[in-house]
């Protein structure tokens, strides 16, 4: 497997992302609650204490890593300069803006083999260190599940090289899903929305009907208990996917991932429905009823829910193909 060096600050960031979550997944476990932090120099560097609840304090040493002072960020890290001599990368040279902190901290990680890293502000500045642990690392595909939530293929090649895989663990993007889902998930919403906006007894009934998925509030989408959910928590596990392994995902990545059509595609149930709670709360079920199978489809069919492409990352054509194969075996299986 090879990794081509990183063109930009982005490209090293993403090179250590699914190692540092990991490792932080980790560390955050042994820390426990951290109730207060504070910061020493040594004759060595710098020492981080962790006032932790219930336990007693922890001292890591650190090193210093940079300092930021006036919005411009100053390196104090060799690896740095030599990064910035091997692949032209702007931002390792000092001093540089203080954009994107956590861009810069995350590259930071990377040259420091994914220490953990913390900033520290002071009166006049702020001094960012990296943690000298011994860090404790999960089997591949446990790292994975503990890493960013759809991981981009560079995040996933750079894991691999660094790890010294052959191969990755089996595992399925959330592009993969919502491919498979596009059209199928639109098919089935335009039956529904005719079925219940005829049947005013139908449309009432529907809480009783579905089978819990999710429950959204406090921008948190957070997983049913039901045996569709377990289901998918199962799927999660076998296809890598921390989206449907983590019992809670925040609602603006549920909503980029388009998690409800993901878990359509990997439960094949390809109908939904929000029910309100609260204002602001809502649930969300799968219907699965007879009421809502769709029948053989029709060319007008067909051509009603190919009208509308999708938008983003999904193939049009992939989608389109995903969706004729399941109309035509929906036709030889009736």
């Amino acid at each position: 497997m090879h990794l081509a060096a990183p063109r930009t600050l982005n490209e090293l960031a993403e090179d250590g992302k699914i190692n540092q979550a990991d490792i932080d997944a980790h560390f955050n476990q042994f820390l426990g609650a951290v109730n207060a932090t504070e910061v020493a120099r040594t004759n060595d560097g710098f020492t981080v204490r962790f006032g932790r609840s219930g336990h007693p304090d922890l001292d890591v040493p650190a090193r210093l890593v940079a300092t930021i002072q006036d919005d411009q960020w100053h390196w104090n890290l060799p690896q740095a300069a030599t990064a910035a001599s091997s692949f032209n990368i702007p931002e390792l040279n000092s001093p540089t803006p203080a954009i994107n902190l956590d861009v810069l901290t995350a590259a930071a990680r990377t040259l420091c083999d994914d220490a953990p890293i913390i900033r520290v502000p002071f009166n006049d500045h702020v001094t960012v260190l990296a943690l000298t642990i011994a860090p404790s690392r999960s089997t591949a595909q446990q790292a994975l599940l503990n890493g960013p939530w759809d991981p981009t293929p560079r995040e996933l090649t750079a894991f691999a090289v660094r790890r010294g895989l052959a191969s990755l663990p089996p595992h399925t993007t959330t592009k993969e899903l919502r491919t498979t889902s596009y059209y199928l998930s639109r098919e089935h919403q335009m039956l529904f929305d005719a079925r219940v906006n005829s049947n005013p007894q139908l449309a009432a009934a529907l809480p009783q009907l579905g089978i819990p998925l999710g429950h959204v509030s406090n921008g948190l989408w957070t997983w049913a208990d039901s045996p569709l959910v377990r289901h998918l928590r199962n799927f999660g596990q076998e296809h890598t996917m921390p989206v449907f392994v983590r019992p809670q995902v925040p609602l603006d990545v549920a909503q980029k991932l388009n998690l409800i059509d993901c878990a359509k595609a990997a439960s094949q149930v390809w109908t939904h429905v929000f029910i309100p709670l609260t204002p602001t709360a809502y649930r969300v079920v799968l219907l699965q009823h007879p009421e809502f199978t769709v029948p053989v489809a029709t060319r007008e069919v067909i051509h009603a829910v190919l009208s509308q492409p999708p938008a983003g990352d999904i193939d049009q054509d992939a989608a389109r193909e995903e969706y004729l194969e399941h109309v035509r075996l929906r036709a030889e299986n009736r």
